[in-house]
């Protein structure tokens, strides 16, 4: 491709993901915030100044109502803008970034792709596409983090805006404060990838007899990846919040040595009722398609 076309292939990329951005930030950004939400239940800090806004942890339903009543509906969506663009940063860096990196790759070890040999063909993958979304989980990071800190800002200590944020952060800790969580971004991002490699469709998948063994697959499809993936979100979620003074690294492994371990799963039960419905749709309008 000469640069021309690349520049315009990059150009139709972002903003075709700028606007699969906005249509998930208009559907997901309620839902995402919930999560967070029980996510910065498990910090002490947090917490109080939850309970003193009037925020109730007891149960989802009270988490919602509670919020509502104490901030607006209009509250929930905060964040908007923050979501959005990790969302934008993040989906238009890791395509571009794997195929490169897989381009590299090629040229330089070309026996990597000869032959049939599975294994090397997954741990490749996992490696290139691990490698990948954690430099897109990185970039993306700054406004993750503003997400989760604009939602969670109960007592007002931060400012409400993106670039506001930004600011406050650069002039108290430098450039490093934007990206906390980062060695938890990059453990999230091979997790994924390990995830999605483990349970991607088989080609022939869509042709397989509706059975209970394909209904048993897609079950756990849906529901083991957030067994290990909702702690690392809360873990990161937390640093997040942490004191920005205290590196990532110390402040991660303050985290899992001094605190409880439940806290981290205090999303697990809404996720997987997400994950559920998302199941029962799916069952759904395959058995209406196949009948």
């Amino acid at each position: 491709l000469t640069p021309l076309q690349n520049i315009v292939e990059a150009a139709m990329d972002l903003l075709n993901n700028t606007i699969s951005a906005l249509l998930h930030g208009v559907r997901s950004c309620v839902f995402e915030n919930i999560g967070y939400l029980l996510d910065c239940s498990g910090d002490n800090a947090t917490r109080k100044a939850a309970t003193t806004a009037g925020i109730d942890f007891s149960s989802t339903y009270h988490l919602v109502t509670s919020f509502t009543k104490s901030f607006g509906f209009r509250h929930w969506w905060t964040n908007f803008v923050p979501i959005v663009a990790g969302y934008v940063v993040q989906n238009t860096v890791v395509r571009r970034t794997y195929e490169n990196i897989n381009k590299t790759v090629q040229k330089w070890m070309p026996s990597l792709y000869k032959g049939d040999r599975s294994m090397l063909t997954f741990f490749r993958i996992f490696l290139i596409g691990g490698f990948s979304s954690s430099i897109a989980g990185l970039l993306a990071t700054p406004f993750y983090q503003a997400a989760v800190v604009m939602i969670s800002n109960f007592d007002g200590s931060f400012p409400s805006s993106l670039w506001s944020y930004f600011s406050h952060v650069v002039s108290e800790v430098g450039y490093a404060g934007l990206f906390r969580a980062w060695n938890v971004t990059i453990a999230l991002a091979f997790l994924r990838t390990f995830f999605e490699l483990i349970f991607s469709p088989h080609p022939l998948e869509e042709y397989a007899p509706r059975n209970w063994r394909f209904y048993l697959w897609k079950f756990f499809r849906f529901h083991l990846p957030d067994l290990f993936l909702v702690p690392l979100v809360a873990l990161q979620t937390r640093v997040f919040l942490g004191d920005m003074t205290t590196s990532s690294v110390e402040f991660t492994h303050f985290l899992l040595t001094e605190t409880c371990p439940i806290h981290f799963f205090n999303s697990l039960l809404y996720q997987s009722s997400l994950n559920l419905l998302a199941y029962l749709l799916f069952v759904i309008t395959t058995t209406q398609t196949t009948a």
